[in-house]
């Protein structure tokens, strides 16, 4: 079974700053629950998913970056639940921060 923990908007917020998230969460919800592997997609408000690992108990926590796994928070949590951590690394040029400066950058180039 793959369940997805997803950020609400205001612990997007929290982590990533006033402009974010750029999408709302019922949305990036529904985006990734359409993807046939996802069996279930649950949000949480915390900035770090401590409490949804502690219901969920998952064979492998997977998170996406450029961390290490040892540097994680809930990397002891899952080792303890008898779980494992994997760090699936990010997908060079795609950041949505990114995405969101080109744009900024064409519209201020056009108004001028």
């Amino acid at each position: 079974m793959l369940v997805v923990g997803m950020n609400t908007d205001d612990s997007v917020r929290e982590l990533k700053g006033e402009t974010r998230p750029f999408i709302r969460l019922e949305d990036r919800m529904f985006l990734v629950a359409s993807l046939e592997a996802v069996d279930f997609v649950v949000e949480f408000s915390e900035t770090k998913p401590l409490k949804l690992i502690e219901r969920v108990k998952p064979d492998v926590h997977v998170k996406g970056g450029d961390y290490e796994v040892d540097e994680l928070p809930e990397t002891a949590l899952v080792r303890s639940l008898g779980g494992d951590v994997r760090i699936v690394p990010h997908v060079k040029g795609l950041s949505s921060t990114k995405i969101a400066n080109r744009a900024h950058e064409a519209l201020s180039g056009s108004s001028e």
